[in-house]
């Protein structure tokens, strides 16, 4: 039997299928999480990638899980305080987060 890593998703079906389940699976393992965090640990999507297709259909599943109220996001800066940029963070409700 394969081990998995504990900061991927487990397949919850035989199926190829992706599913808003396998987001909340993810973020039950990892406090916080960016867009491409979890599409490389549940899909292993790399939108950054030469080959990459488009991400439609991994950023309309975390849309969907998003307004149907299963996951939150919060706008902050990247860890890295020379990065300007702002990022988005996926957790779930329940979770308490640590911003430190």
């Amino acid at each position: 039997m394969e081990t998995q890593n504990e900061n991927t998703c487990a397949p919850r079906h035989t199926t190829r299928r992706n599913s808003q389940q396998q987001v909340i699976d993810y973020l039950q393992t990892v406090e916080c999480a960016t867009e491409s965090e979890i599409q490389q640990a549940c899909w292993n999507y790399h939108r950054n990638s030469k080959f990459a297709g488009s991400n439609k259909k991994y950023a309309d599943l975390l849309r969907r899980a998003l307004h149907s109220g299963k996951i939150h996001r919060l706008r902050m800066r990247f860890k890295n305080r020379a990065n300007p940029r702002y990022y988005w963070y996926y957790f779930l409700p329940t979770q308490a987060i640590n911003f430190e």
